[in-house]
């Protein structure tokens, strides 16, 4: 079988996980970052038995900021109208955050976070690496940005698809023609197998 890796767009990933058990259940605080914690840990610990390499990509500072003012501005803005206990309860879930990152780095996953860079530029940097290299890449995300990632390279076999998942829609993305014309090339039935 060939090495099929999972880049993870960490921040994107957290967040979904946080928001899905803030809005699904009503816990005290204390019980919503211990749930949210082992929540995320128990479902990358499955990651990385089901894949050669789990790629968890954090964000850092990031240097679009810089050169645009109004970079992220509505999301900086949604922060401020938080109520004093979610303010609280997103400090307390990046308090344990760095824990996180450590306990799944225990567990084979690979954390990558840069100083300048975001999860999405690090997923770029680590997709043009293993694809080259011929190494297949799911990457993991609900940045629309991501999709310029796809890629079937026709040299070596290797591909990258995206598994878009945001608020509003949950979908697979391919490259034009990936489907049909890696099933011609002798491609497996199941990506994924």
């Amino acid at each position: 079988m060939d090495k099929l890796n999972i880049l993870i767009d960490g921040n994107h990933f957290a967040h979904r996980v946080f928001s899905a058990l803030e809005y699904s259940q009503k816990l005290s605080q204390n019980n919503l970052v211990g749930i949210w914690y082992t929540n995320l840990i128990s479902q990358l610990e499955l990651l990385a038995y089901s894949f050669e390499r789990v790629i968890f990509a954090s964000d850092g500072y990031s240097w679009r900021r810089d050169f645009e003012d109004e970079y992220k501005l509505e999301r900086r803005e949604k922060k401020k109208e938080r109520s004093d206990e979610e303010k609280e309860m997103y400090s307390d879930m990046f308090e344990h955050y760095s824990d996180f990152q450590e306990e799944i780095a225990s567990d084979g996953v690979t954390v990558v976070q840069g100083n300048q860079a975001e999860g999405d530029d690090i997923v770029y940097f680590w997709k043009n690496k293993l694809v080259s290299e011929g190494e297949h890449c799911l990457i993991l995300g609900g940045d629309s940005d991501l999709r310029q990632l796809v890629e079937f390279d026709r040299d070596n076999g290797a591909w990258s698809i995206i598994y878009e998942n945001n608020p509003h829609y949950r979908q697979l993305i391919m490259p034009p023609g990936f489907q049909e014309e890696y099933m011609e090339e002798g491609g497996e039935d199941d990506l994924f197998n």
